[in-house]
């Protein structure tokens, strides 16, 4: 995916969430061929919907020439297809409450987003965000499956070099970040996980500083899912 998408990738964190629903997801449809031609016209593309779900039972038939090699292949499927996986049933309240008054991105927009998911933040958090030339956010999501622990997951996607989860920190700018840790209120963040994920994002930010806010909402069953707002150039 590198080697294909050099300018266009995420975090390969997000993709590597990605594959990990690819890998759990049930296939419910008719199978067939997913075709690749020389021309890079291949059937990878538009696998929403139900041909997301059928796309998992598919045989993939490369071209006889070599055009194509199947590492090629697999980063154009999980390209075209990974964002397709993710339905949006998180839920986070009710959007009538967002604010509409600004444009998303600004930094009255993400104060306001951010105040109405988690609460009154501080004045000093609220000027840096007011004062920052700009804000990214990330979302860090465990993909467990019941199979792995949800915040080791998320540590892997942090920490993990390969995957590139630092494209965003820039220990050299003036930057800080907001972390919160979303759970569901069926399944709550422990004592233990707690104390584990201050312990990783420690590692993660280094000198960079961080706050922490845990919070619960619908969606997310037995997972976890970590947000994090790089705050950079504040005052």
């Amino acid at each position: 995916m590198k080697k294909k998408y050099p300018t266009a990738l995420l975090p390969l964190s997000r993709y590597k969430e990605d594959y990990d629903i690819i890998l759990n997801t049930v296939f419910s449809g008719e199978g067939g061929t997913l075709t690749f031609h020389p021309d890079s016209d291949s059937d990878a593309y538009m696998c929403e919907g139900d041909r997301y779900f059928n796309i998992v039972g598919m045989e993939v038939v490369l071209p006889d020439n070599g055009a194509v090699t199947a590492a090629e292949a697999a980063a154009e499927i999980l390209w075209c297809s990974a964002p397709f996986g993710r339905y949006g049933e998180i839920d986070w309240g009710d959007v009538a409450d967002w604010p509409e008054e600004f444009e998303p991105g600004e930094p009255r927009w993400e104060l306001a987003l951010l105040e109405a998911k988690i609460g009154p933040l501080p004045e000093r958090t609220k000027q840096s965000l007011l004062s920052s030339s700009s804000i990214e956010k990330v979302y860090y999501e465990s993909q467990t499956y019941g199979k792995s622990c949800r915040i080791e997951y998320i540590a892997d996607l942090l920490l993990n070099p390969l995957y590139n989860s630092k494209k965003y920190l820039g220990p050299s700018k003036k930057q800080e970040c907001i972390c919160v840790l979303y759970t569901t209120p069926e399944h709550p963040c422990t004592t233990a996980e707690q104390s584990r994920i201050i312990e990783i994002i420690g590692k993660y930010f280094g000198s960079t500083p961080w706050q922490l806010f845990t919070r619960q909402c619908k969606g997310l069953a037995h997972e976890a899912e970590l947000d994090i707002t790089y705050i950079t150039d504040c005052e």
